[in-house]
């Protein structure tokens, strides 16, 4: 086998590693383009933002108009030049910005101060630019690479106005370009050292997997080459095989391919020497097929000679056939019988059934209708109470009304003779008062036998209601028994059916039978003259069997042909067993 020098997996990492680098550093150059052009958005919104907060902070710590005169600034009636001073002063130190006034083009009160360092720059010119855009148009103005005493700065300028909104100066903010290189050259060094760390830990790691990628590909390879060479008693390290990777992929394969050529090649040995088996066993049974082949033609002579003797048996079935048919015949008309009498018990069965179902109905219409009666019953009596409480009442109410023309009697009579019509009266309350007692007294009476009345329908109805319940327990009862014993009819209807069917069926078979007797009798005749054409196929029987011992003999030469190809392999049967 030709020897091969490459590295496949190293080559591929290798590219995997330069184009990681390659996008790494494209994208360290994109980002430090990008986090500059961000911080330079973000330098000029800073000073924006304080420029605004100066402005408004300063317009507001006096009140009036701005005023210049002879090198003083004033704000209304003061002078403002020493406070403002003071108060940029302390916003420097807060943000290292530089502040600005300008009272026309001029600077009045100003952080920056001259190159030498020897006194506040005031009293000097803004660039003619900044003054065409800020105080003619009154417009702010964002310069990003200005020169003030040799030294740059970011600077933004916004109008000065006073009360009635004309621009009388303008409001200065700057930050020295020094601090914002030195800011951008430390985010482009942290940058670029990210980046090259980055690509220092893909070579490592591509080294490291191309390394370890390398050995386990060299192990797969070298199965694979010793698999082959013909050697299966190797095998795949189990440590590749679980590789979650296209190595771990190729040992499994690897290892399946010998799985499979260990059970191949292990069958093709068994099965050649099943072949040699196989070959010896085919020529033994040749032998002894041909030993049997002269038993056989012993064996047609015997058979010969029963011929004549089926034939004689062949002559008395045919008469028991006829028999058969005439008992056939027999069965036929029962069944028919049969038929007929089930068709009329199943009609009979219907009609039952639809007699108990009308009857489970009406049963069911009578129990609904003992219920309605039983809950009529029952707010009847119910009634009859509440009428023998309202008779209660009105008893109680005569009594009363019957004291009251009592005491109203009593009061008449001391009233003397203006009291008399009121006694009449008094008297025939007495009297309504007695009648309404004793017409209580009779509704009591007869609440009481309608009472009793009532507890009895009651308990006939509830007697009955248990009677209707053990009734239609029986009629369900009498409904599954009628039910099963539908079923029994119609299996017996069926049944009779399938027997008529049947019978049919062997009155032909009849006739088929006695046809084929018939044709045995012929065939009996012949076997005779067909034993000695017997006697023929055998001695070409014979001639075959040497013909297949020849076969065997070449069926053992291919076994042995077949055992030298598969030696090619080593296979270590120990392992298989």
């Amino acid at each position: 086998m030709k020897e091969r020098k490459g590295h496949l997996v190293g080559k591929v990492v290798s590219l995997a590693v330069i184009f990681s680098g390659i996008a790494a550093a494209i994208l360290v150059i994109v980002g430090i383009f990008e986090v500059r052009s961000t911080y330079l958005n973000l330098i000029e919104e800073e000073l924006h933002i304080s420029d605004m907060q100066a402005d408004s902070e300063f317009s507001k710590m006096w009140d009036g108009d701005w005023a210049y005169n002879d090198g003083i600034l004033t704000k209304g009636e003061t002078e403002v030049y020493d406070e403002y001073l003071n108060a940029m002063l302390e916003l420097k130190k807060e943000t290292n910005l530089d502040y600005t006034i300008f009272y026309g083009d001029t600077r009045a009160v100003t952080t920056l101060k001259k190159a030498d360092g020897s006194d506040y720059l005031i009293n000097t010119q803004a660039a003619p630019a900044v003054v065409e855009t800020v105080l003619n148009q009154g417009k702010t103005a964002y310069k990003p690479n200005i020169t003030i005493e040799g030294m740059k700065y970011y600077g933004y300028y916004a109008p000065l106005t006073n009360s009635d909104g004309s621009v009388v100066g303008m409001m200065f903010v700057g930050r020295e370009s020094s601090d914002v290189s030195a800011a951008l050259l430390k985010i482009t060094l942290v940058m670029v050292i990210v980046g090259v760390l980055s690509i220092i830990v893909l070579i490592v790691l591509g080294i490291i997997a191309s390394k370890k990628s390398e050995k386990a590909m060299n192990s797969v390879s070298g199965v694979i080459t010793t698999l082959a060479s013909g050697d299966l008693t190797q095998t795949v390290p189990e440590e590749l095989i679980l590789r979650n990777d296209e190595v771990g992929t190729m040992a499994e394969s690897a290892k399946s391919l010998e799985d499979k050529l260990r059970d191949i090649i292990g069958l093709s040995v068994g099965l050649a020497g099943d072949v040699t088996r196989s070959g010896d066993e085919l020529a033994s049974s040749a032998e002894q097929a041909s030993m049997a082949s002269n038993q056989v033609t012993d064996a047609v002579d015997e058979i010969s000679k029963g011929a004549v003797s089926q034939a004689e048996s062949v002559q008395d079935s045919a008469t028991n056939v006829g028999e058969i048919g005439s008992d056939i015949d027999t069965v036929r008309d029962n069944v028919t019988t049969l038929n007929n009498n089930t068709s009329d018990m199943q009609e009979a069965c219907d009609n039952s059934m639809k007699a108990l179902n009308q009857l489970l109905e009406q049963n069911e219409n009578v129990i609904r209708s003992m219920k309605e009666i039983d809950e009529q019953i029952r707010n009847t009596n119910s009634a009859v109470q509440n009428i023998a409480e309202a008779s209660k009442l009105i008893t109680d109410i005569a009594s009363q009304t019957n004291l009251l023309a009592l005491n109203a009697s009593i009061e008449a009579a001391r009233a003397g003779e203006s009291g008399k019509g009121f006694a009449v009266v008094a008297t025939e309350i007495g009297a309504l008062a007695d009648q309404s007692r004793q017409a209580a007294v009779d509704i009591n009476d007869t609440i009481k036998e309608l009472t009793a009345e009532s507890e009895k329908s009651v308990n006939t109805i509830v007697q009955l209601n248990e009677e209707l319940d053990e009734q239609s327990k029986h009629l369900d009862s009498t409904k599954h028994d009628m039910e099963r014993m539908q079923e029994g009819v119609s299996s017996v209807y069926a049944n009779a059916g399938e027997i008529s069917t049947r019978v049919e069926n062997l009155d032909s078979s009849k006739g088929n039978l006695a046809d084929i007797i018939e044709d045995l009798s012929a065939i009996s005749q012949e076997n005779a003259a067909s034993t000695e054409q017997t006697n023929a196929s055998m001695e070409e029987l014979n001639a075959t069997f040497e013909i297949i011992n020849k076969s065997a003999d070449d069926l053992r030469n291919l076994a042995s042909q077949l055992n030298d190809a598969i030696s090619f392999f080593k296979l270590d049967m120990g392992d298989d067993a």
